[in-house]
């Protein structure tokens, strides 16, 4: 049983972190993310390929947002000129706060995840 529960809670915080994302997508709240980004080079080379149209290229555009937002390589993404730090910090708050709580669900969830596969393999 406990095998079980460590091998399903992480993947339980993987699950609600996309889902979190998921619902940014389906909301107006993706609207306000794009404009809120609208100069940035790299979401705009981004958006034709996945299309904003369809719900897959709506949450990879969101996903895609998040990274720009919260990679730890933001800082150079900002000096290529591909992101404004203006719009960085001009970005709303309530959808920042959302994109701060899938991430603490996901990438502690994938390292979980991880480490019981190691540990029960």
């Amino acid at each position: 049983m406990l095998k079980l529960l460590a091998l399903c809670i992480p993947w339980a915080m993987i699950l609600t972190g996309l889902g979190i994302y998921f619902r940014l997508a389906c909301s107006r709240d993706f609207h306000t993310t794009m404009s809120a980004l609208s100069t940035s080079r790299y979401l705009m080379k981004m958006s034709p390929l996945w299309g904003p149209q369809g719900i897959w290229g709506r949450f990879l555009l969101t996903c895609t947002a998040s990274g720009i937002l919260f990679w730890p390589v933001k800082q150079r993404h900002i000096k290529l000129g591909l992101i404004d730090p203006h719009e960085l910090n001009e970005f709303p708050q309530i959808i920042k706060t959302q994109f701060i709580i899938g991430n603490l669900l996901m990438y502690p969830g994938a390292a979980l995840a991880f480490a019981a596969f190691q540990f029960y393999r």
